[in-house]
């Protein structure tokens, strides 16, 4: 069964931007509207902000923008495969 995960870091933050704005939206419109600080929510996506409201945002902003995880392919190098190659 393979396990599904999301990029980390830098990666997640600009994935999360892109995926907000294939929303026609942006991360900080999403941010003002909801009163947190755009730089509260590059924290937590990037690590710096790793405690447990860090990590509620995280998600938060991983499912409002959309972004797809990455996923584990069980196999004998446990390869990483892009959204919708896993298994080819």
């Amino acid at each position: 069964m393979p396990k599904t995960i999301f990029p980390v870091g830098e990666r997640l933050y600009l994935e999360v931007r892109i995926g907000f704005l294939r929303r026609e939206q942006t991360l900080s419109g999403w941010c003002r509207e909801r009163g947190i600080a755009p730089c509260n929510a590059r924290q937590a996506l990037i690590g710096s902000w790793r405690g447990p409201k860090g990590q509620a945002l995280k998600s938060e902003l991983i499912q409002a923008s959309g972004v797809e995880p990455l996923v584990v392919v069980p196999s004998d190098t446990d390869s990483l495969a892009e959204p919708g190659q896993a298994g080819q």
